[in-house]
């Protein structure tokens, strides 16, 4: 993550050259076309409407489509598989930054036995 007030001059440089209100109008115009189109389907009637839980409320069957229906938008992987793909993020990370470093190390090494 970037660190606060590190970047001042790249965004006062940003903001000097206009791109700031040109990508914000870009934005807006994205924003609009993006509306439009969802407009248009909506008078075409392709909108989608989400099925009614036909179970009658305060029933087992209606917790139970409840349930069912939340858990199809939830991780499956346990906790295990999780912290495993953190920790296989991290050790990609790591490895990547030491092969920066070494490339680094290797350039600067080739440049003093070019000098000398």
């Amino acid at each position: 993550m970037a660190k606060i007030g590190r970047n001042k001059k790249v965004c006062e440089r940003y903001k000097l050259q206009g791109r700031r209100e040109t990508n914000k109008a870009k934005k807006r115009e994205r924003a609009k076309k993006r509306e439009e189109r969802f407009a248009k389907r909506r008078e075409e009637g392709k909108k989608y409407t989400y099925k009614p839980n036909p179970y009658e409320p305060g029933t087992r069957e209606h917790r139970e489509e409840k349930r069912i229906r939340a858990s199809k938008n939830m991780d499956h992987r346990t906790e295990y598989q999780q912290v495993r793909s953190i920790m296989d993020r991290v050790a990609y990370e790591v490895a990547k930054e030491k092969a920066e470093m070494k490339a680094a190390l290797a350039a600067k090494k080739k440049n003093k036995t070019k000098v000398a």
